[in-house]
C-alpha cells in the first residue's frame, strides 16, 4: 500500500495508527501532496514502489485528475481516492455525525465545519444544474 495525504504530520499520524490496528498490512511509502500534478519524478516513484493500492487524498478535482494520469502508466494496482478520511484517521478532522448523514447532510456538515468548502460547492452543483437546465 501506498498512501499520498496533504500534509507531512498526517501522513505520519496516519501510517501510525494504520500500522497499530492493521499490523501486519505492508506499506511500501506515503508521501505529502505538496507536488505539482504535472510532477513525473512522483508519478515514476508510484511505479517503481510496486504498491498494489494506491490511497490518495488531494483537494477537490486534483485527485481524480492525477489519479487517473498516474494510473494510466501503472501495469498493476488500485488507484483509491479517499478524500478528507486521512483527515479523520490522523484526528486533524472530527468524522460528520450519523445524525447528519442520516439525513444526507453530511455535506452541509462540513461546510459548516469548515467555511473554505463553501467556494468548492458550487463546482459541485454548477454541472448538474446545467445538464438539468439543458445548458451542456
Amino acid at each position: 500500500m501506498l498512501f499520498f495525504c496533504g500534509k507531512d504530520y498526517i501522513n505520519e499520524k496516519l501510517v501510525l495508527e494504520i500500522e497499530r490496528q492493521f499490523p501486519k498490512l505492508i506499506i511500501v511509502g506515503y508521501h505529502h501532496c505538496a507536488f505539482e500534478l504535472t510532477d513525473t519524478l512522483i508519478a515514476e516513484n508510484v511505479r517503481r514502489s510496486d504498491a498494489d493500492i494506491v490511497f490518495v487524498s488531494l483537494n477537490g478535482n486534483e485527485q481524480e485528475q492525477w489519479i487517473a494520469n498516474t494510473s494510466a502508466s501503472r501495469k498493476k494496482g488500485l488507484f483509491i481516492g479517499v478524500g478528507e478520511r486521512f483527515d479523520i484517521l490522523a484526528g486533524k478532522m472530527k468524522r460528520v455525525l450519523d445524525q447528519w448523514v442520516k439525513l444526507n447532510l453530511d455535506w452541509l456538515y462540513r461546510m459548516l465545519a469548515r467555511p473554505s468548502c463553501i467556494k468548492h460547492a458550487g463546482k459541485g452543483v454548477s454541472i448538474p444544474a446545467k445538464i438539468i437546465l439543458g445548458k451542456v
